[in-house]
């Protein structure tokens, strides 16, 4: 199962590490010569601080350093695995590798997961297009995951004209309440939407339930694509949500309800 494992009890400090009862701070933190308890205090939350910025994982939008996009493919995969996924492979697609990353160390910076694996593989949606029957064109990202394992993997389609034309597509997409938003990205972070729910709550991922009648029409207040199952009623939420979109409060406690985290 994908997830992350979360103390249940904290344990007391040993007493005999503390030099400063009060303060809390163990022996074993590198004091610099002279300083006291706040100087110590104060120094650790810079370095603090410096790390989550190099990590991309500031709280604090506003400091974050802009997105430095890679020269090579080479070094958008290294960028990615420092980000944290386990592989990645962007076949010499400089542009993909560059938005796909940019788009990581957001969700990094949200506090939210990203996949295991990434792929830029045109080949997986011609055969999943025959397999399904849907035109590969159309579909820019897709997610899977494995259930044994509990590993995600996010795949990329280059040969989709949404790569040509971002934005137009999105409006246009947009126009016919297809997608829940109008952004150039809003397929990539509905994929993204797919890895949240499966960290969150495999089960309900899993569980591939249709919408009921009801279901039906809350998810028509967010968009078309919503309204195809439990799975893309969450991304398309998650996408919308994460562009700053104002929902109704059925939508969001149905959201919710099948494993959708606010961001």
């Amino acid at each position: 199962m994908a997830g992350h494992a979360r103390p249940t009890s904290l344990t007391e400090t040993d007493k005999s590490k503390i030099p400063f009862p009060d303060s809390g701070i163990d022996k074993v933190w590198n004091y610099q010569p002279g300083a006291g308890v706040a100087d110590e205090l104060a120094r650790l939350k810079k370095v603090e601080q410096d790390k989550l910025k190099r990590l991309g994982q500031a709280g604090d939008a506003e400091t974050m350093p802009a997105f430095i996009r890679s020269s090579t493919v080479q070094q958008a995969e290294q960028e990615a695995l420092k980000l944290g996924v386990k592989s990645v492979d962007y076949r010499q697609h400089l542009d993909i590798a560059n938005d796909v990353n940019d788009i990581f160390e957001q969700i990094i910076q949200k506090g939210e997961v990203l996949p295991h694996h990434v792929d830029v593989d045109a080949a997986a949606f011609v055969l999943w297009g025959q397999q399904y029957q849907f035109n590969p064109d159309r579909v820019p990202a897709a997610f899977w995951a494995d259930d044994q394992t509990g590993d995600t993997y996010f795949y990329l389609n280059p040969t989709s004209s949404y790569w040509l034309n971002k934005q137009a597509q999105a409006k246009h997409e947009h126009s016919t309440g297809y997608w829940a938003t109008d952004h150039q990205d809003h397929p990539i972070w509905h994929e993204l939407g797919h890895v949240m729910q499966y960290d969150n709550s495999p089960i309900a991922y899993q569980a591939q339930t249709q919408l009921t009648p009801t279901e039906l029409a809350i998810a028509g207040k967010v968009s078309g694509y919503a309204q195809i199952d439990v799975r893309e009623f969450v991304a398309e939420t998650f996408a919308a949500l994460s562009f700053g979109k104002t929902l109704p409060n059925d939508v969001l406690t149905l959201y919710q309800l099948y494993g959708g985290l606010l961001p």
